[in-house]
């Protein structure tokens, strides 16, 4: 037994009942999309809240100091007995950072937030400049 269809006017109940239906739809996209905007804005918004922290990389310039088994960031070395390496060379000879320098941040910098660092992936806003070059050379921080 196949299905029946009821045809008046040249439409079948099917197609009417069909059309009704993406006729609800359609009135309440506009709805749906403005949900969906605010949902969007609320998230970006608290993203703003929440955020980042870049730890200095491997390859960044320290100085050393082999007697005391210290690193120590540019401008916080003392005048002797230090020599310039790279972080990831203190960190395997478990060298610890010197207190001055850690607690003026020399060894992290403030990354950006949680939606900052959306907005920069997809082209928004421009990277800021690091405090480490590619190079491990140091930018001015202090």
């Amino acid at each position: 037994m196949g299905s029946a269809s009821l045809s008046t006017g040249g439409r079948t109940v099917e197609a009417r009942d069909t059309e009704k239906r993406h006729r609800r739809i359609l009135q309440r996209l506009p709805v749906v999309a403005a949900w969906l905007t605010v949902g969007l804005g609320v998230l970006l918004y608290l993203g703003f809240g929440l955020d980042t922290v870049a730890v200095m990389p491997g390859n960044a310039f320290v100085y050393l100091d082999d007697t005391a088994k210290l690193y120590f960031a540019p401008g916080f070395e003392p005048r002797e007995g230090v020599r310039l390496a790279r972080a990831s060379e203190a960190h395997e000879l478990g060298y610890l950072p010197d207190k001055k320098s850690r607690d003026a941040g020399a060894f992290m910098e403030e990354g950006p937030s949680l939606s900052g660092f959306l907005l920069r992936r997809i082209g928004i806003l421009k990277p800021r400049r690091s405090r480490w070059n590619d190079d491990g050379t140091w930018n001015e921080w202090q």
